[in-house]
């Protein structure tokens, strides 16, 4: 009987492991580098054989336990397809996080309550399938047999919990492409499911991050400190405005008007495109990148949503060193706090006040959100209200005006994608424009960092995926602000953790 399984658990995890390799090439093309497939086939084996024991455990029954490894290793790759059409990247081990989105939120991820309908009838399909398969197929394990596919199971749970990097000492490489390669790099040269499983494992055998040393600011307009203090520093506000779905598509040839960014750029102290790590989603990369000053490729396997596990890169954040030197931080995002984890997160990087969008109740909006505009005046009643208390202001605004989907029913006067996205991106210029008008005259220097968090997710636009580099400047603001010189800074490219660089030299911070 031992041996039976044994052989059926082998088999399915060659069947699975071709099936995989094939479905891969099919729903997730990308370069593969010759004898990948080969040289990682034993991990593959590995990661099949553990999803046979899991279904074996859960049901006593070694061809359904066979079947069931085939149809979940399908089920992913079929999701990781669907994931890589639209935004260019496969299924992580982080995209667990979403399921409950996707719920809650379906309109975000293109589903609409059709194919909402239509994937819960799936789920509910599957679940009588399972259900039926378990009727007719007699057990062929018995109660003690099932006991120890169990307790195997736990075993390598609780090693995978406590020794993750043993579990993986055979595959060294695994753990190396996993914690630093783009995802499609990964799962290409390990396959999916395998890189699920070692990507879970990493997010174990990382300890978090140190603090980042903190420096002693630059006073922030002491007179007693003036003479230690870089003029730089004295700051009554910072706001950093994350803009959804911002990206300047004149390079594509689109009729738009961005007179407010051409404009400004006369005065920016840096201005150019943003090397943002994401395509038409995952707003929360460049955001939190700008927080913290950590570059994608320094956040290990929590780069694809660092909010999981906000806690880890506390000490890394500078809304948290401003609110211990005496500065008040809010962060704005008009829409529902739990999603990417916010709620959770947000105050762990230092943010004293939240506003979401039920702070946002009765005001404009345009489109299915809340308005550019709403959040404008919102941040300027806050800039006003910092300067009756004489006390430093740091705003992170994230917008979400723009954000997709675009298309039918989305605005009363068009409905055509591409239209309705250059009204958002005009409404996203007017804000920055509105922006440095209010620093201007409720401030004597504040700082202004505006950026779009990636490329549009636009019909016939699917281009922007080569190059999804967005758009950024920094622009410094109040009476007594100094101006760009002739033409101000000359163009430049920059990552999100390079707008944070910038925030602290102007600070003193460095």
């Amino acid at each position: 009987m031992i041996q039976a399984t044994v052989a059926v658990g082998v088999s399915a995890g060659v069947l699975a492991a071709l099936v995989c390799d094939l479905m891969e090439r099919v729903f997730t093309p990308s370069p593969r580098r010759a004898g990948a497939v080969g040289r990682y086939l034993a991990l593959r084996l590995a990661a099949f054989a553990v999803l046979f024991l899991f279904w074996l455990a859960l049901s006593a029954r070694e061809a359904f336990a066979a079947t069931a490894s085939i149809i979940t290793t399908a089920v992913f790759l079929v999701i990781s397809g669907e994931k890589t059409r639209y935004l260019k990247e496969p299924f992580v081990i982080t995209d667990f996080a979403f399921l409950t989105h996707l719920v809650r939120h379906p309109d975000l991820f293109y589903l609409g309550w059709r194919k909402t309908v239509g994937v819960f009838a799936a789920i509910g399909g599957l679940v009588a399938f399972i259900v039926g398969w378990m009727i007719l197929e007699p057990r062929t394990l018995t109660w003690a047999g099932q006991g120890i596919a169990f307790g195997v199971l736990l075993l390598l749970f609780g090693l995978a919990f406590a020794v993750p990097r043993l579990l993986l000492a055979p595959w060294p490489q695994a753990l190396g492409l996993v914690s630093l390669e783009p995802a499609r790099v990964f799962v290409s040269r390990l396959g999916l499911v395998p890189s699920l499983m070692v990507s879970g494992l990493a997010l174990r055998a990382f300890p978090a991050p140190a603090p980042r040393p903190i420096r002693a600011p630059a006073a922030n307009g002491s007179p007693a400190a003036a003479h230690v203090a870089d003029a730089r520093s004295a700051y009554d506000a910072v706001v950093v405005i994350q803009s959804e779905s911002f990206y300047d598509l004149r390079r594509q040839g689109v009729m738009l008007d961005l007179a407010g960014l051409d404009a400004l750029k006369g005065r920016a102290l840096a201005h150019g495109r943003l090397v943002v790590p994401c395509y038409g989603a995952y707003t929360l990369r460049p955001e939190f990148a700008v927080s913290t000053g950590l570059a994608f490729a320094d956040q290990g396997m929590d780069r694809f949503h660092p909010y999981l596990r906000a806690r880890r890169f506390a000490g890394h954040a500078l809304p948290g060193e401003l609110v211990a030197d005496g500065w008040d931080t809010m962060f704005i995002h008009p829409y529902d706090p739990h999603f990417f984890s916010r709620a959770r997160a947000v105050p762990l990087l230092g943010f004293q006040r939240f506003l979401t969008e039920a702070d946002f109740q009765g005001k404009e909006r345009f489109g299915p959100y809340v308005a550019d505009a709403a959040v404008g005046q919102r941040m300027r009643a806050e800039i006003a209200a910092a300067r009756d208390k004489a006390r430093p202001l740091y705003i992170m605004a994230v917008t979400m005006e723009a954000h997709d989907p675009y298309g039918v029913g989305r605005l009363p006067e068009t409905d055509d994608p591409l239209e309705q996205y250059c009204r958002h991106a005009a409404h996203a210029d007017a804000l920055l424009a509105s922006t440095v008008e209010a620093l201007d005259a409720l401030t004597e220097r504040s700082l202004l960092v505006f950026y779009g968090d990636h490329a549009p997710l636009l019909p016939g636009f699917d281009m922007l995926a080569d190059d999804p580099r967005t758009d950024y400047i920094v622009i410094e603001c109040g009476h007594g602000a100094a101006r760009g010189g002739a033409g101000g800074a000359a163009p430049g490219d920059c990552a999100p953790d390079g707008l944070n660089a910038i925030l602290r030299r102007m600070l003193g911070r460095e």
